[in-house]
């Protein structure tokens, strides 16, 4: 969700504050003013790029003395390259042989220890994989349940044919092994869902045809992803970049099936490259306007995340934008206006996102049927039981 939206959390968690943090500069500021005078014990965990420790703690005279700060980081020169001088430093090494064993036991078995005859081919399993903790649970619990020993033998040679340290290949192993359908979930949440909740993505998958509760379930049971407290879908850090790698391979930007670097989607449509291919398309940080030509042979287009959050910048779209995009289930929209007749155009939509709607605007859109609407969220929005869109959307 961006440095800002960090920024916010830092700020929440340590003095509670209705204000919204919009872009890195002001965050800065706020920090800056409002903990200087507190002592803080702050965790920032998996730092990848030192522009997110600058925004969040950049100086120590940003806080009392006497805070701490902890820093991870899979990146030793985010550290070495900050503005303030690391106290200590501790380098993570792998887990022992015994503890990696135990580990990888309790995910293939549900025990502490193999039975007497996969000893030797559980030892071995674990030995290809350097002593890290998410390739011993996602491969332990791959093998699960799997009883035939030539399985587990054809798993150790795929293991052994990758680069030791490469993790993401070792990982991909169970991937391979997913539903297609679950496949594609994964690969949703990777790219699009993680920190988001669940119960409202399933709706599109189910009418895709995924099979998400059985699909989420199945995540979960080899370690792909977890569900916190609140409902929402988490993944490890490399299981993402697993994902994400995943759709890159598929071929150049038009020809992948997800979009979610706003640059490259908004490359793609600018240029009216768009293909078939592409099932998913996130620009929520564009104010450029978008055409019918633009959108063109987007005939499987089923993710859309269009305008920004932020209050700044009104955006207005025609039903003429949204013509050739008729397949779409999931549809998020900034601080947007509808204008136009609508007719026919959203009959697939199953979830849709509404941000900021100014209730002193009028509503111009005629025709706005939404017969398979599940889910219907308005954050943000100043509208009253007065306004003119109720009719269209409930």
């Amino acid at each position: 969700n961006g440095i800002p939206h960090l920024q916010n959390q830092l700020i929440k968690e340590i003095e509670p504050t209705e204000r919204q943090i919009w872009n890195v500069d002001d965050g800065i500021n706020v920090i800056k003013s409002r903990l200087k005078g507190k002592k803080v014990l702050i965790l920032l965990d998996d730092i990848d790029h030192l522009n997110q420790l600058n925004a969040l703690a950049r100086e120590r005279k940003w806080f009392m003395p006497g805070s701490t700060i902890i820093v991870t980081t899979r990146y030793k020169a985010v550290l070495d390259q900050s503005e303030f001088k690391v106290d200590y430093k501790y380098e993570l090494n792998g887990l022992d042989e015994v503890h990696s064993l135990l580990l990888f036991n309790r995910h293939a078995f549900r025990m502490d220890h193999s039975p007497r005859d996969f000893e030797d081919i559980s030892r071995d399993i674990m030995s290809t994989m350097g002593g890290l903790p998410l390739a011993l649970e996602v491969i332990g619990s791959y093998l699960y349940e799997k009883i035939d020993q030539e399985v587990w033998r054809d798993v150790l040679e795929k293991l052994r044919k990758e680069p030791h340290g490469d993790v993401q290949e070792k990982l991909k192993i169970s991937y391979d092994a997913l539903e297609e359908g679950h496949k594609e979930i994964f690969l949703d949440i990777a790219c699009f869902f993680i920190g988001k909740e669940s119960k409202f993505a399933i709706y599109m998958w189910k009418d895709c045809g995924f099979y998400p509760s059985q699909g989420i379930e199945e995540l979960k049971l080899r370690c792909f992803i977890k569900i916190d407290e609140d409902g929402k879908l988490r993944m490890h850090d490399q299981l993402r970049d697993l994902g994400r790698k995943i759709v890159h391979q598929e071929g150049p930007a038009e020809r992948r099936s997800r979009l979610w670097v706003n640059q490259e989607a908004s490359s793609v449509l600018m240029g009216k490259k768009g293909t078939e291919r592409i099932q998913a398309i996130c620009l929520e940080d564009q104010l450029q306007t978008y055409t019918n030509e633009q959108f063109k042979n987007l005939q499987s287009l089923r993710f859309l995340q269009l305008g920004p959050v932020a209050l700044s910048g009104l955006q207005t779209y025609t039903n003429e934008q949204f013509k050739n995009i008729q397949s779409l289930r999931f549809l998020r929209l900034g601080r947007a206006a509808l204008s136009g007749d609508f007719d026919k155009l959203f009959l697939e939509l199953r979830w849709l996102q509404w941000f900021n709607i100014e209730s002193n605007l009028s509503f111009s859109a005629t025709n706005l049927h939404l017969p398979k609407l599940v889910v219907l969220q308005l954050s943000d929005s100043n509208i009253t039981e007065h306004w003119r869109g109720w009719s269209s959307v409930m």
